[in-house]
């Protein structure tokens, strides 16, 4: 009789941790559920989560496990690649870059006349030299008199031209138009 007494407390106590194990799988269940358009690894239909729902507990653990098994994969899939972009990083030297060229400076001759065009959107100036006339932006500020000379850096497409002026005033450079 004592052994009896034993296993049905024993029984109660199993189906206790069931009832709460099927709880557990029920609030999972119910995670799933969506309203809009199913994500497929993360969501579930409105009538697949009912049907799981009223679905035995056998059914109810397969899925369970289904569902913690497709976990581990998606976690150890990104795992894998952030590994994977970590160990690229660590051992695949970056690309070394050229060393930009110097600039170049070229005589422009000594400045004879400067002439500043305003407009509304932007501030232009021609300075005229004794080798030919420049269209810059910006005000300059130099005097008659003060050399000027042309800075061109940069390689094909990508050259930049100014005209810089060496003043008393301010000594700058100005981009070419």
């Amino acid at each position: 009789m004592a052994e009896n007494t034993i296993s049905l407390v024993a029984r109660k106590k199993a189906d206790e941790k069931r009832q709460q194990r099927e709880q557990r799988i029920n609030r999972l269940i119910q995670s799933k559920l969506t309203f809009k358009t199913p994500f497929p690894p993360f969501t579930l239909p409105e009538y697949e989560v009912t049907r799981l729902l009223n679905a035995t507990f056998e059914e109810k653990e397969a899925f369970y496990r289904a569902e913690g098994r497709r976990m581990k994969i998606i976690l150890l899939s990104i795992a894998i690649l952030w590994a994977g972009f970590t160990l690229y990083g660590h051992f695949v030297p970056a690309p070394v870059r050229p060393e930009p060229p110097k600039p170049t400076f070229e005589s422009a001759g000594v400045i004879q006349d400067i002439q500043l065009q305003s407009t509304t959107f932007s501030t232009d100036t021609t300075v005229k030299t004794t080798t030919g006339i420049f269209q810059v932006h910006g005000g300059v500020s130099a005097t008659t008199g003060d050399t000027a000379q042309i800075k061109r850096e940069g390689e094909g497409s990508f050259l930049k031209s100014a005209l810089c002026i060496e003043s008393k005033i301010k000594s700058q450079c100005y981009p070419i138009l």
